[in-house]
């Protein structure tokens, strides 16, 4: 799995993969993202445009690279499906979460 990942105005947009971030592949995509991030001090967005759905395993990818992060930039997720949204407000992990709606703009690799 390859992630796309440009850097837009000063920040890193990372694209999350596919349609679904589950258990199937949160072990690559944690990975790969950690490696983003110990590669490159820019803040973060990750563009949810193309996540239709997210289970725990998700989240927990998610918690995780937060977690490895430890708070040294700005780390927030852009456009967020309401289903998906609705899940972060479910389990109040949009409070732990910057998110945001409609930008950075989408991008095609």
């Amino acid at each position: 799995m390859d992630l796309h990942a440009v850097t837009q105005g000063g920040m890193l947009v990372v694209r999350a993969p596919g349609s679904r971030l589950e258990a199937a592949i949160v072990p690559m995509f944690k990975r790969k993202m950690i490696e983003l991030l110990d590669n490159n001090s820019s803040d973060v967005v990750v563009d949810m445009s193309d996540v239709e759905f997210i289970d725990s395993s998700g989240l927990g990818a998610l918690v995780g690279v937060l977690r490895h992060d430890a708070g040294r930039r700005r780390f927030e997720l852009t456009n967020v499906a309401p289903a998906v949204l609705r899940v972060f407000q479910l389990t109040r992990l949009d409070r732990v979460f910057s998110i945001r709606q409609g930008a950075p703009a989408h991008h095609d690799p």
